[in-house]
């Protein structure tokens, strides 16, 4: 008598079922998406200051320093900004050195990296937060979110 009604309830249905799908299923893969490449994207920054530091023997004080003339998209890289557009942040003394993503938001998060403490303070557990600082020291990995 009414076919429009059913219609309405595959509208509604669908509605429903994709929103569900996207807070349950697609909305945290793509956040864990991010987070990987934005660990890659330190990662390869790691292996451009250790490569440094095997060549000259210290750290760069610089992060675009520790970039290669022979790496793709170089200009890219000396930018030195993570995977969500903001600024990487490094400090290096030459022995040591820290780099961090601070996350979506840029801002760094409350309390200290392993080399400030001097111990390491990992983060294993799967991050929900894209604002979630990243961050990697000559000491070793100090926070990142397990993947």
């Amino acid at each position: 008598m009414f076919p429009h009604v059913n219609l309405y309830r595959v509208v509604l249905l669908l509605v429903l079922v994709g929103g569900a799908a996207w807070v349950l299923w697609i909305h945290p893969q793509m956040i864990a998406a991010k987070q990987i490449r934005n660990w890659a994207i330190v990662q390869a920054y790691v292996g451009f200051l250790e490569s440094h530091h095997q060549t000259y023997g210290e750290f760069p004080l610089r992060l675009a320093d520790a970039v290669p003339d022979t790496v793709a998209k170089r200009a890219a890289w000396l930018s030195s900004h993570d995977a969500y557009g903001n600024p990487l942040h490094y400090t290096s003394d030459g022995r040591q050195f820290l780099i961090a993503s601070y996350g979506r938001d840029g801002i760094r998060d409350d309390g200290p990296y392993a080399r400030d403490v001097g111990e390491f303070s990992r983060t294993d557990a799967p991050c929900r937060d894209l604002d979630t600082d990243t961050a990697y020291s000559s000491d070793g990995v100090v926070q990142r979110c397990g993947k």
